[in-house]
């Protein structure tokens, strides 16, 4: 008992070394697009906690609670007067980033913290998605899944970031299989519970997690009908058993959503319908409640074309690893030598993740890659259980494979080539590209403009004379302004320039446009190629794709200026 425990301790430590490891380092190197908005957020949500305006902790739709709890921690850690002497809730974020760096604490130097802690967060998530794995498919391929997911180049990028995605999928995955370990490993009710206060996390971290519910269900319905062998009396026994336990989950969702929730304790209606009521615009209409008014049933519409688009971007995300390692699984599957429990926590794991990209792709409204994260996670678990497998299938006609060190060497092989095609693309990871679509279709590369490489233009700025005194006009400014010491205001017309716009570019000495986005959403309309004859000061190209331009303002061509006026 005590080397078996020994030998669980010695497990966790390797696993928590090899998930922190390439998350924690450069965690200050760079700011993502949404990184700035959450902080604020999340700012915000700590302040109206610490005056007790709990009314005030709501945002939008996602809700992105479990988000601006990070945040909190995070402000706790670094700057814990912030709830004391901030003066407002911040809403434009120039001001709140001006009001930090004015009390002695940088944006980035938060941004940093509140990443450490998600990081350590996701560390954590993951070991348990180890225990659970090791009871529904043994030690090895626990280990195997959580190593191969961990590394996987789009969730290892998303994961070290202050944003939903990792925690959210994560939290998907968790709900699922303690709910497998309760319904099929006779886990006990501890693992019912646990389900549900996983589901009622992802519920608190972006409303999109809504299809664990009908999965649950599925779960339950699927056990009931597989064991009504012993007649109706046992039916019935059954049937208010796995009725009773779904309800118990739903109270213990309810009842989490709510204590972790300081909204919910004072404006529980309005906190539901700000995050329900603006997820079923979006939706169904494309846009929040504000913009949409109300929802009439006439303008509804539901459309598929988003699925294909969901499976091409899975397509050009993943590694030819977790390829081979799916068409193994799928293999597994549907062999009668794969045991029960490991078909039947591959199957869920496969409808989970097909729930999300169908979810996302018949609705309307946003549409990025990262929303479907949970689909990465299942289909790299499953692709572990399809690697160990096929070794074990190889084991019983080859007997070198029977050998422990033959077997740890291949599966070490196959981590590593996992990982090798994103830890280059250091410290952004999930700009990564499969090179067998690259080289299937060059030139197609739809992986890049989460405001990756703005790092590298604040460093070249920041290395000019003076730096300090220089100011700056750039697209994606926040996340620029972050990393460089002098004055950045924000460029983002998104359909035609403002005057307020053209009047602040001429007042600044430099200009960063963010080529690789602009270029293709064609924004503002007609930009890029109203730009196209002035010559960049500097242009910076990352993975074969030309990202920053950055002007220098004063050599700008006149017919330009008057052509941006027009």
């Amino acid at each position: 008992m005590k080397t078996e425990r020994r030998l669980e301790i010695l497990i966790v430590f390797c696993l928590s070394i090899l998930i922190l490891i390439p998350r924690l380092v450069g965690l200050d190197a760079f700011v993502s697009v949404d990184e700035p908005d959450w902080l604020k957020f999340g700012a915000n949500f700590y302040h109206a906690i610490g005056t007790g305006d709990f009314g005030s902790t709501v945002y939008d739709y996602h809700p992105g609670v479990t988000t601006m709890w990070v945040v909190t921690v995070g402000f706790l850690w670094g700057f814990r007067a912030y709830r004391a002497i901030a003066p407002e809730y911040f809403w434009k974020g120039p001001q709140f980033d001006a009001f930090l760096n004015d009390n002695g604490h940088p944006p980035l130097e938060l941004v940093w913290r509140a990443r450490v802690v998600e990081v350590l967060a996701v560390c954590i998530l993951l070991l348990l998605v180890y225990a659970c794995l090791r009871q529904l498919v043994g030690r090895k391929t626990a280990i195997m899944a959580v190593l191969l997911a961990s590394v996987e180049p789009f969730f290892l990028g998303h994961s070290r970031l202050l944003n939903h995605e990792g925690m959210l999928s994560l939290f998907s995955v968790l709900c699922l299989l303690t709910l497998l370990v309760w319904a099929y490993r006779s886990g006990g009710t501890r693992y019912l519970l646990f389900s549900a206060i996983f589901a009622a996390l992802a519920q608190l971290t972006k409303s999109s997690a809504i299809i664990l519910f009908p999965l649950a269900g599925l779960i339950l319905l699927v056990k009931f009908t597989t064991d009504w062998k012993n007649g109706p009396a046992a039916w019935k026994v059954l049937f208010w058993h796995l009725a009773r336990s779904f309800l118990l989950w739903l109270g213990v969702i309810a009842l989490v959503y709510f204590i972790l929730w300081p909204g919910m304790w004072a404006k529980p209606g309005e906190m539901l319908y700000k995050v329900y009521g603006n997820a079923l615009s979006y939706a169904l209409q494309g846009g929040r409640l504000e913009v949409t008014q109300e929802l009439e049933a006439s303008q509804f519409g539901l459309e598929t074309g988003g699925i294909p688009q969901y499976l091409d971007g899975m397509l050009w995300r993943t590694t030819p690893v977790a390829w081979l390692g799916l068409l193994l699984a799928s293999w597994m599957l549907f062999s009668r030598k794969a045991e029960t429990t490991k078909r039947i926590t591959g199957a869920y794991l496969l409808t989970l993740g097909a729930l999300y990209i169908l979810m996302f792709g018949i609705a309307r409204g946003r549409d990025a890659a990262h929303y479907i994260m949970t689909s990465y996670i299942c289909l790299d678990l499953m692709a572990a259980m399809g690697f160990v497998f096929a070794l074990e299938r190889l084991a019983v006609w080859r007997v070198v494979f029977r050998r422990s060190l033959v077997s740890f060497i291949t599966l070490a092989l196959v981590i590593a080539a996992q990982g090798a095609g994103g830890l280059p693309q250091y410290p952004y990871y999930y700009t990564y590209s499969n090179p067998v679509m690259l080289a299937l279709f060059p030139g197609q590369n739809p992986n890049y403009g989460y405001a990756e490489v703005l790092d590298q233009a604040a460093h070249y700025l920041a290395a000019k004379p003076n730096a300090s005194k220089l100011t700056v006009t750039a697209w994606y400014g926040r996340s620029l302004a972050y990393l460089f010491p002098g004055e950045v205001s924000v460029f983002k017309p998104m359909y035609s320039l403002t005057q307020d716009a053209l009047d602040n570019l001429h007042l600044t000495d430099y200009f960063v446009v963010y080529y690789a986005q602009q270029k293709k959403r064609d924004i503002p309309t007609g930009f890029i190629q109203i730009m196209e004859p002035a010559v960049p000061e500097k242009v910076i190209w990352f993975n074969g794709i030309e990202y920053v331009r950055i002007y220098k303002v004063s050599d700008l061509p006149e017919m330009v200026l008057k052509e941006l006026e027009r």
